[in-house]
């Protein structure tokens, strides 16, 4: 979001929103709990549950520079003991 521009609905993939669409991870994350900015200055960490019916959660890893994303699922965060 540029605050020092007006307002523009943000649609998936259309240019000139304001906010941007970046990125979506549903169903992993589609509820947003955290966001970190990493000391690189580069990266953001965003943590969140999932939608509703899913179990899990997982990171969203987003590179400002690239505009790329890692996305983990939460088996990718936390192993599973269970035999």
């Amino acid at each position: 979001m540029d605050p020092a521009r007006p307002w523009v609905d943000t649609v998936k993939d259309k240019a000139g929103c304001n906010p941007l669409w970046l990125t979506e991870c549903e169903p992993t994350i589609n509820r947003p709990h955290d966001l970190l900015a990493h000391p690189d200055g580069r990266t953001l960490v965003l943590a969140g549950t999932p939608g509703y019916g899913h179990t899990g959660g997982g990171l969203l890893f987003w590179d400002r520079e690239s505009r790329k994303r890692t996305l983990l699922v939460h088996t990718d965060v936390l192993r599973s003991t269970r035999q």
